[in-house]
């Protein structure tokens, strides 16, 4: 029997009504059903039955944002901006690994990725879409297919050219600032780098701790005290293949508040570990296509409440927004008074696969964030009152609301305060559709000011543990004004005692026949380790 046709908590017509909506997006049975005063529970499944609704669809297109051609778009929605022709992916070095991951949003999860017309040695995992070419020697044109799990299909092809041109490396260890930054004649420290004028140059970090010292700064002495990158210097760093170089930004207690980079352009960052500033590690001003993939960004030392810490923070735009920026595989950690993402003025932004933990917050999404997925993530051990996803979820100057989807995420709240929640919904009272569904909570969930005009906000088919056993599946609803905008459905919700999950957030053998139905697993994940003990500082 298909699961959104079940409704736990709420058996209003009009709950009832909207699970069979979600189930087959059918206007026609929508209308028919609203000339029903009353429609019975055993009614509404014999409908379901019969129509043969799949238990999850799609809540917005299919889109394969990357990899694509140049000046193609995911997305015929009007104001798309095309891919840009000077993105990592059109360029590999010969001889040195090609790695990158496909960035897809929107259809129903999960995906099934695959490759043709690939060259000799490029694979793809078939289930993350990570791409990996380990001796480029020569030029190619492979295509890229994603499935979901509707069946619905997007294909792209992009051409890759294998060249030295346009590479740059630095050596901490070999590297000199007299040298011509090629592979075999590396330069040293970043500061050889700033005089370029390449912002399609690709930057491979070797070993060793970088530094921005040398570099103009901006606002000194200011929490925001920061470098910045004018846009003609190359946007795109990687880690050297097998190697762990860090970037340190120079926080000195009671010395100096260190120094962060602010790029306003398409940004490339995969493979770094960026640490140590007061209050944020990086900020961006801008840019499409922007990618964060395998970093680890940690020690923010000060976090100043009211000056947006994080370790990635995006400025406001106000009346426009950016599109498609993805982060992917990255680790956020010890951020003092921060969270890991801040985030305005970003559409269709994705956060896949990070993990947020020993923090004081969680990522927020502050304003202006229009379609936004959040999938695949692992939160715990962050210690402040809002240490999941939450955010404003305002609006900005233009109207734009915030929507989106929060789905198949393990959110492991380290206690169970009353004041504290894993998941805060519609802080501001301006966020309209957000989708919360398969995700596995440990802690209290909210969600707050519902006028007229905002959601609908819809949980289905999470795993919900707490010990609010007053409210309708464990989620706290805080002025809600307009009850109808929020619908709670086929929830497996139960005390921390209850025995419904195990220490991985895993459903327990009692409750298997539910894997797939409630909660983040699929059913043909690797095995997750536990969540590690909360409180341990890494440096």
């Amino acid at each position: 029997m298909p699961s959104r046709c079940l409704t736990t908590h709420d058996t209003t017509t009009v709950r009832l009504l909207d699970g069979l909506v979600d189930c087959r997006r059918g206007a026609t049975v929508a209308r028919l059903l609203t000339r029903v005063e009353a429609f019975s529970r055993v009614a509404l499944l014999a409908v379901c039955a019969m129509m043969s609704l799949p238990a999850f669809s799609a809540n917005y297109p299919l889109e394969l944002v990357s990899p694509r051609a140049a000046g193609t778009t995911p997305s015929a929605d009007a104001g798309t901006p095309p891919m840009p022709s000077g993105h990592r992916i059109f360029k590999a070095y010969p001889g040195l690994p090609y790695n990158i991951r496909a960035v897809v949003i929107g259809g129903a999860y999960p995906y099934t990725f695959a490759l043709t017309n690939a060259p000799v040695g490029m694979t793809i995992d078939t289930q993350s879409g990570e791409i990996d070419w380990p001796d480029p020697r020569a030029n190619a044109q492979p295509t890229i297919s994603v499935t979901d799990a509707e069946g619905t299909t997007r294909t792209a092809s992009w051409p890759i050219t294998v060249t030295t041109a346009g590479f740059y490396f630095l050596d901490k260890v070999n590297g000199a600032p007299g040298n011509s930054g090629t592979l075999a004649s590396p330069w040293r420290d970043i500061l050889q780098i700033w005089s370029l004028n390449d912002p399609d140059g690709i930057v491979y970090f070797r070993s060793g701790t970088y530094s921005n010292a040398g570099l103009t700064r901006h606002d000194v002495g200011t929490n925001w005290e920061r470098v910045e990158m004018a846009g003609s210097q190359p946007r795109i760093w990687l880690a050297y293949p097998g190697e762990a170089p860090s970037i340190d930004n120079g926080y000195i207690a009671g010395v100096s508040n260190g120094a962060f980079f602010r790029i306003s352009n398409e940004v490339y960052f995969d493979g770094l570990d960026i640490r140590n500033s007061k209050n944020i590690l990086f900020q961006s001003g801008g840019g499409h296509y922007q990618v964060y993939r395998n970093l680890k960004m940690h020690q923010l030392r000060e976090g100043i409440d009211g000056s947006n810490p994080a370790a990635v923070m995006f400025l406001s735009h106000y009346a426009y927004a950016d599109y498609y920026i993805s982060f992917q595989d990255n680790e956020f950690f010890d951020l003092n008074g921060g969270g890991g993402i801040k985030v305005y003025s970003k559409k269709k932004m994705l956060w896949e696969d990070n993990v947020f933990r020993n923090s004081t917050y969680g990522p927020d999404l502050k304003a202006h964030c229009p379609r936004f997925e959040v999938r695949r993530n692992h939160f715990y051990g962050n210690t402040g009152l809002l240490p999941g996803v939450w955010g404003n979820m305002d609006v900005n100057t233009s109207g734009d609301p915030c929507t989106g989807e929060i789905r198949f995420n393990r959110i492991n709240q380290p206690s169970n305060y009353s004041n504290y929640f894993a998941m805060d919904i519609n802080q501001n009272g301006n966020a309209r559709g957000i989708y919360i569904y398969r995700n596995t909570i440990v802690g209290n969930v909210r969600i707050r000011n519902v006028y007229s005009g905002t959601g609908p906000f819809r949980f289905y088919n999470n795993v919900i543990i707490n010990n609010n056993s007053a409210s309708p599946a464990r989620i706290t609803r805080e002025n809600v004004q307009v009850p109808e905008a929020v619908f709670i459905s086929d929830n497996l919700d139960g005390a921390p005692s209850a025995g419904i999950i195990d220490s991985s957030l895993n459903l327990t053998s009692a409750y298997s026949s539910s894997i797939g139905r409630y909660g983040h697993q699929l059913g043909n994940e690797k095995a997750l380790s536990p969540d590690p003990p909360t409180g341990v500082t890494v440096e």
